[in-house]
């Protein structure tokens, strides 16, 4: 069974992460190098995307009871944080097709309150910014891109049409995001003087420990062992025998700060091993692999004809992070597809705000969605197959 994500880099990243463990000194320079590399913009470098998120929050200091317009579906932390600082999360409802929030949601949804929108792009989609951009400009509100699943040729996505219309925009190297350099972020930062707050309140922060680097790199060295096909496979007739959730179990150990307490987790520098390999992936060539990806998925795209519905299927830029597809019977959709040697999950690390009756394609979205393996891992044979499977009314 072909694992349905596996983490994205190999032994000879794992191999320098190690060795930058040990040896890696000196991540203000290096912080100071991955942020040059961007002239033309304001970037900075952080712990992660959650990190950015928080120290522009502290830096804005918006009074307790500011609203900020969020896209219905996020990651849990991201209201999290909003609460941490005083403010209140007002989730606006997105289409499956477009993944985003329409100019009229966002219309219906301030008030005199509201200070910021932060739309979220997801499952490797880069959704059309321009009615988000638009209501934020004309009302003068701090637009917040979390790019954290988006991330495409880094080198020319500062320059994106749209993206200069946003305040922040925020990217993941996360442990399962593309281009993973098992965890840090880049921020790019419109204003100067929020810029200078960030860099300000960042630096003034406690480093991440090395121990905690260690442990990081070496649970990814296993899961990027185990996630072959043969172990892999092994794993899933092991944990079924056991009567063990191997899923849980593996989502667990990628989660990328499970079991802490959020902002003190958050509000750390990080470490100069973690930036040793994040310098190692940016000076990597992705667009060549990301072209491969986008090919594959509209290879099993043409095999699905329009048989399933695909969220994000009407989104231009896309680079299929993950290929999800909405089902009536996710579990029987699931338990068909693992059948037949094809690994898939209906569960997801994805949260739907606000209640069913304001945001009910949302909440459907996330009610019926099936994870697909990676779809460059797929083989032709193994996409008909899936759009075989997929394709019996019974399934979808």
């Amino acid at each position: 069974m072909k694992a349905r994500l596996r983490l994205d880099l190999g032994w000879g990243d794992l191999l320098w992460a190690l060795g930058a463990v040990a040896l890696a000194h000196g991540p203000a320079r290096r912080m100071q190098r991955i942020e040059a590399r961007w002239p033309a913009t304001r970037a900075l470098c952080t712990l992660s995307a959650r990190s950015a998120l928080d120290l522009a929050l502290a830096a804005q200091a918006w009074p307790a009871g500011s609203e900020v317009v969020t896209s219905a579906i996020t990651i849990p932390d991201t209201a999290r944080i909003l609460a941490a600082h005083g403010l209140v999360c007002v989730p606006v409802d997105v289409s499956p097709g477009s993944l985003a929030p329409t100019r009229a949601a966002l219309e219906a949804a301030r008030t005199e309150r509201t200070r910021a929108v932060l739309v979220a792009h997801l499952f490797g989609a880069t959704i059309d910014l321009a009615p988000a951009a638009s209501f934020a400009e004309e009302h003068g509100l701090f637009l917040i891109e979390d790019a954290a699943q988006a991330f495409g040729q880094i080198e020319t996505e500062p320059g994106r049409p749209g993206c200069a219309r946003s305040d922040l925009v925020l990217y993941s190297f996360g442990t399962i995001k593309t281009a993973t350099a098992l965890g840090g972020s880049v921020a790019f930062v419109r204003s100067p003087s929020l810029h200078a707050e960030m860099l300000r309140l960042r630096d003034l922060q406690p480093s991440a420990s090395r121990l905690g680097r260690l442990r990081r790199v070496l649970v990814a060295a296993g899961l990027h062992a185990l996630s072959a096909p043969v172990p892999y496979g092994w794993l899933h007739r092991i944990g079924h025998t056991l009567g063990v959730d191997i899923e849980t179990r593996l989502r667990g150990s990628v989660r990328g700060f499970a079991g802490e307490d959020l902002l003190r987790a958050i509000r750390r520098c990080p470490s100069a091993a973690l930036l040793a390999l994040l310098e190692r992936r940016l000076r990597q060539n992705h667009g060549a692999r990301l072209a491969r990806r986008a090919a594959a998925a509209a290879a099993l795209a043409r095999e699905l004809d329009g048989s399933v519905e695909v969220p994000g299927e009407a989104v231009v830029l896309h680079t299929y992070w993950v290929f999800p597809v909405l089902s009536r019977a996710p579990g029987g959709t699931v338990a068909a597809l693992r059948a037949a040697g094809i690994d898939a999950s209906s569960r997801s690390s994805l949260v739907a705000l606000g209640e069913v009756g304001s945001c009910p394609e949302a909440h459907d979205l996330l009610a019926r969605i099936v994870y697909l393996p990676t779809v460059e891992s797929l083989d032709a044979n193994e996409r008909r197959e899936i759009a075989a499977l997929l394709s019996t009314g019974t399934m979808t």
